[in-house]
């Protein structure tokens, strides 16, 4: 029995399942079909839109300016960022590029009409300072004209309202500014005058006239210790070295000469070769004759050099009274010596300058002291001009730079684009549309197919267990 129920249930489950698989599959096969017919056929038909897109931003502007005058006050003027604001002025911008007049103009740049030019894309981009554009045309060229024409229409937009808003807020500040210039003016002249007049130059040059004139007196003190210092100091050494200053002078003159300082070294050499030779030869030997010729050749050149420095005849025997082949100290004391009273000479010079120096100031501050309270008084009314004028003129200088805080400047990130490819119909995009579709129909149709294959079985099932 469980046999005969098996054979017939197996053979009409074969025969139910090709039927109903059969009418899915060519159901699959005609909704596929037509699928990818309207998708090619409107690939064909439909006219290809290019779209040309650029970027701008909005920096964050913030600047402060303080002009400030001692003892008068200050003034200052801060241009906030237009993000610190309480409203978005990119919206603002939006709305401006999307406005009629720039529509308009931008249309009639490129030849086109309003409806022709269409309506662009513009977004904001979120948490940034960006605003991205998107224009579309029938060809790449057509949609990049369109992109340029309507950026510079764009700007030329923003350029007028910002100019209008100048032209507004500095109307006022130049009439205030006339004023203020002309009273600056006539205050530094009665300042001007007064001063060619009076000799006095400015508040501050009593004070330091004054402090000048301490500060000599303080150094003339000390210029004379030192004098007395050097005196002392230069006594000491001339006993030391038993030389008048004009030995002294000499001496120095000599030591500080290169070409009496190479002499004396040849002459040195030369005298020490002639001993050593006389010790090993006869008066009469070659060498010895040719070596005591060379050192009278230098001596006589030694002699000729010494008596032009000094500007005197002098002997061998003088040059060496001047200690010039002495040790490394005595020279170094003669130095000392001669410095010492160069700098006891000059010392003396500069005390008698000061002296005169000191007495001369003391004059003219007399003289200034007279004309200090008219300076005074004249000197602070052109420091209150000063302030009022420069109040003004800041004021006038950064309104007109202010608009920017209602109209920031734009700066372009990307260039309008000049595209390839169309950017409607997209091929990639139908391509990827289609075979989605097709797959959405061919599962659905498999799932359905399948429900149906399951039904029927349970159903089977159900009734040869009844049978």
């Amino acid at each position: 029995m469980t046999e005969s129920l098996r054979i017939p249930h197996s053979s009409s489950r074969k025969k139910f399942n090709w039927g109903s698989w059969k009418n899915y599959l060519l159901l699959t096969v005609i909704f596929n079909t037509a699928l990818w017919s309207l998708s090619l056929t409107y690939k064909r038909v439909a006219e290809p839109v290019y779209a040309s897109d650029w970027s701008v931003t909005l920096p964050g502007l913030g600047s402060t300016t303080a002009v400030q005058l001692p003892n008068i006050g200050q003034t200052s003027t801060q241009i906030q960022s237009p993000f610190n604001n309480y409203f978005e002025p990119r919206e603002t911008y939006k709305y401006i590029a999307l406005s009629r007049p720039v529509l308009l103009a931008a249309a009639n740049q490129v030849g086109l009409s309003l409806k022709e030019f269409g309506k662009p894309d513009i977004k904001i981009v979120d948490n940034t300072t960006l605003i991205s554009f998107n224009v579309e045309g029938t060809s790449p060229e057509e949609a990049q004209n369109k992109a340029i024409a309507l950026y510079q229409a764009f700007e030329k937009r923003l350029q007028e309202l910002r100019l209008q808003e100048a032209g507004l807020q500095n109307s006022q500040l130049e009439s205030e500014l006339d004023s203020a210039r002309r009273k600056l003016q006539d205050a530094q002249q009665k300042l001007s005058r007064y001063k060619a007049r009076s000799g006095f130059s400015s508040f501050e040059q009593i004070t330091q006239l004054s402090t000048n004139i301490e500060q000599l007196r303080r150094e003339r003190a000390v210029i004379l210790a030192q004098k007395q210092q050097s005196e002392t100091n230069f006594n000491e050494l001339s006993t030391t070295l038993s030389f008048s200053t004009q030995q002294a002078t000499e001496a120095f003159t000599l030591q500080s000469d290169p070409s009496f300082q190479e002499l004396l070294t040849d002459y040195g050499e030369s005298n020490t070769a002639l001993v050593n030779l006389n010790s090993r030869y006869t008066p009469n030997h070659p060498a010895v004759i040719d070596e005591q010729a060379r050192l009278d050749f230098i001596q006589n050149a030694l002699l000729s050099r010494a008596q032009s420095l000094l500007k005197k005849s002098v002997s061998l025997s003088y040059i060496e009274g001047l200690s010039v082949n002495n040790s490394q100290p005595r020279q170094q004391l003669t130095q000392e010596l001669i410095s010492t009273k160069v700098e006891k000479q000059g010392l003396a010079s500069r005390a008698q300058e000061i002296e005169r120096q000191t007495v001369a100031l003391e004059q003219k501050l007399k003289e200034l002291a007279k004309h200090q309270l008219v300076v005074e008084d004249l000197q602070r009314d052109v420091k209150i001009a000063e302030a009022v004028f420069s109040s003004t003129i800041t004021k006038l200088d950064l309104g007109k730079t202010q608009n920017f805080g209602s109209y920031p400047p734009t700066q372009m990130i990307s260039e309008p684009s000049l595209s390839s490819n169309p950017a409607w119909p997209n091929p990639t995009l139908i391509l990827i549309g289609t075979i989605g579709g097709s797959f959405l129909i061919t599962s659905g149709l498999f799932l359905l197919g399948l429900r149906d294959h399951l039904s029927r079985s349970n159903s089977q099932k159900i009734n040869q267990s009844l049978a």
